[in-house]
């Protein structure tokens, strides 16, 4: 382990057992990511994306390889490691700021301390004037921010990501993920962002890896440049190298379209028996959350 590495992953590879056999989710995947860093995923469906991101988070054991969090092995999973899925999963007998602090209460924080970290979530997330409105009030983008600001009280060292914003409207994206490069900012967590789109990659990513199908391994990584007016959505799409960096990880992920297909009866396998291993492994409701951006969504066979 580098000095600075917060996640490291060596030779992780990983099979799910179905009534046929084995089958391969993954390639060997070498991964390091820095304390502080925000790193991002794209890759067809089905390559094991979301396979890595659990293992990360300790929800399921490697067949192959290990994986380390601040030197330490992933075995299970930790406080040190917070997740946001896609689902909505937030408590619906809670209020706003009762769900946020939930899991603070769990922990025993003392009051004070709780609404202090309440108050500046909500800030943070805008959902200042919600506080006391019940999930059922709130629209699909609200409920959202209530599961992110939910992780981040929990002040885990690492934000594990997946496919946060696929589940509401696109302009409800792009606000969401200007406030979620703006929360990043402000905490300077580490987070490992999975997403199917490769505008919502750039611009979010200080690196983006790109996986190949399924047996996925990491094909390319490509860094992104930091952007000293911040991250918006206008300057972003304004400013030609973004762009560029957009085009050339869109290329690489639609190579995978020509490249050798898996059968459909293993590649429709791995993806079932994979999302149903999770489901039984997966955090109870209060660690669930957000989803994507419209343009350049590329899954399999549609490059968007």
């Amino acid at each position: 382990m580098t000095a600075g590495e917060k996640i490291v992953v060596s030779k992780f590879r990983h099979f799910y057992a179905t009534a046929d056999g084995p089958v391969q989710a993954t390639e060997a995947i070498d991964l390091a990511i820095r304390a502080g860093e925000f790193v991002t995923l794209v890759g067809p469906s089905g390559c094991g994306k979301t396979t890595l991101l659990k293992a990360i988070a300790g929800f399921l054991r490697p067949t192959e390889g290990t994986i380390t969090c601040d030197g330490k092995p992933v075995r299970e999973p930790g406080r040190d490691r917070g997740v946001v899925f896609q689902e909505f999963a937030i408590l619906p007998w809670r209020t706003v700021g009762r769900n946020i602090s939930h899991g603070l209460e769990i922990a025993r924080v003392p009051r004070e301390k709780r609404e202090t970290i309440v108050a500046r979530l909500i800030e943070l997330t805008g959902l200042a004037g919600f506080e006391q409105r019940y999930p059922h009030e709130l629209s699909g983008g609200m409920r959202q921010r209530v599961a992110v600001a939910r992780t981040w009280a929990a002040d885990p060292d690492v934000i594990l990501m997946d496919e946060p914003f696929a589940a509401v409207d696109a302009m409800t994206r792009l606000t969401l993920q200007e406030e979620l490069a703006r929360l990043t900012a402000a905490t300077k967590k580490t987070v490992f962002f999975i997403t199917h789109s490769v505008d919502e990659a750039v611009f979010l990513g200080d690196r983006v890896l790109v996986m190949t199908r399924r047996p996925g391994k990491i094909k390319a990584v490509i860094e992104v440049p930091g952007r000293a007016s911040g991250r918006d959505w206008e300057s972003f799409k304004l400013d030609a190298g973004m762009q560029g960096i957009a085009e050339k990880v869109l290329r690489l992920v639609r190579e995978e379209r020509g490249a050798a297909a898996p059968s459909t009866s293993d590649a429709q396998r791995a993806e079932t028996i994979g999302s149903q291993q999770a489901a039984g492994d997966s955090l109870p409701p209060e660690g669930r959350g957000m989803r994507g951006h419209p343009v350049a969504h590329v899954r399999d066979g549609d490059p968007g």
